[in-house]
């Protein structure tokens, strides 16, 4: 089944929707589960709009659902790009379902299935499937992600520092580094988010702390790999005039934990505190202004390539072809999406089906353009998208 856009309303942000075709929203749906619990709970869990439940009659393949009418508040848009009522219930509904006691990836697979099938505004993918959100300052590090660290050194160019000759010390520019985030198993079977799938795997050294920040992989080593990852960006960071700030405070902070429930806890601490993310698991940050910028790999034209996450179809575009404001056409495009996809109509355990994308439904009649300026161009790319397109032969 594909994705189609809305349709352009008045102070309404413009928003996704999974259908078998298109059709006017809001309508029903289900989001079918495989047994994702270690025990099966013995009641429905709701948290707001969302509600888990034993399927009737029941499958052994699928055997829980949750379930939307044409009138829930996941259909419920405004001029907001994150509703944040909806966030929180799902955040909360997440905790609650960990809570139960869930089986190694079971967390994981209820998430990617609401964010796939939930109608969300264009900032609401991100979140949903990634945990990014901008105007909180805060993005989850997930497996296959690559994560891009970008350092500064500090330049001593006159030791006396005296008149205007003090601003030429500072920080300046230095070089880029990138992590490749691999998932490895705890000894309860968990994926644990690992920066590097060798010294993941390497059990023998013991970094010793520091009280200044890390300079490096090696100082994100010792006890740092957890279940859930986590950067939180500061409120302010010290100008490249300064030393620097010895702190989580004004440094992109890192946070690893074993449980949703702490990860939000210290990201909430982290927010509430002055940037003291709590004795919520272990944080860390890299000295030198250190920022860190997350990465997804998609496909253009059959190459791999990472982008940073948030980049959008007309961001990707614009690298290889001139594309205007309002483009009604461009030839041959096709935008295929990555899907855990199953049959909702059948007793079909999730699977990676094949070819394993679903379109995302771009051009002719789905083009939109919408009142706050945004056209379907602006949709945030996910990991494993593939565009094809072709581009004008300018030498024939």
């Amino acid at each position: 089944m594909p994705y189609y856009f809305s349709d352009n309303q008045q102070n309404v942000q413009p928003y996704v929707y999974f259908s078998d075709q298109a059709r006017t929203p809001p309508f029903a749906f289900e989001v079918l589960l495989p047994q994702v619990f270690q025990k099966s709970p013995t009641a429905s869990i709701t948290v707001g709009p969302f509600t888990l439940e034993v399927r009737d009659p029941a499958s052994a393949t699928l055997p829980y659902k949750v379930a939307f009418a044409s009138d829930s508040d996941v259909w419920k848009f405004g001029d907001a790009p994150l509703r944040t009522d909806l966030q929180k219930s799902f955040l909360e509904f997440l905790v609650k379902l960990e809570a139960t006691g869930l089986v190694p990836g079971g967390l994981a697979t209820v998430r990617l299935a609401l964010a796939q099938r939930l109608p969300l505004t264009f900032t609401e993918t991100l979140f949903y499937r990634y945990g990014f959100d901008g105007a909180a300052g805060y993005s989850d590090l997930q497996p296959g992600m690559r994560l891009r660290a970008d350092f500064q050194g500090y330049q001593l160019a006159d030791p006396t520092g005296s008149g205007t000759n003090q601003y030429l010390n500072g920080y300046t520019g230095s070089e880029s580094v990138t992590f490749d985030l691999v998932g490895l198993p705890d000894a309860q079977g968990f994926a644990t988010v690992a920066l590097n799938a060798f010294l993941g795997r390497v059990g023998t050294t013991t970094v010793a702390p520091n009280k200044g920040g890390g300079g490096g992989m090696v100082d994100l080593w010792t006890g740092f790999q957890r279940r859930f990852l986590r950067a939180l960006y500061p409120t302010a960071m010290d100008s490249a005039d300064t030393r620097g700030f010895v702190g989580t405070q004004k440094n992109v902070t890192l946070v690893a934990t074993d449980s949703l429930a702490d990860l939000e806890a210290a990201t909430k601490s982290y927010r509430d505190n002055n940037g003291n993310p709590g004795a919520y698991g272990v944080s860390a940050y890299l000295r030198g202004r250190t920022v860190l910028v997350p990465q997804v790999q998609v496909y253009v034209r059959g190459a791999p390539t990472y982008v940073p996450l948030g980049t959008t179809l007309r961001h990707l575009l614009d690298a290889s072809t001139f594309v205007p404001p309002l483009a009604m056409q461009l030839p041959n495009l096709n935008h295929q999406r990555w899907l855990m996809d199953y049959s909702p109509y059948s007793d079909t355990v999730l699977q990676l089906s094949f070819p394993g994308f679903t379109p995302v439904n771009v051009w002719g009649s789905n083009y939109r353009v919408y009142w706050n300026g945004a056209d379907v161009l602006d949709l945030p790319l996910a990991k494993g998208d593939a565009l094809t397109f072709s581009i004008p032969d300018i030498l024939s």
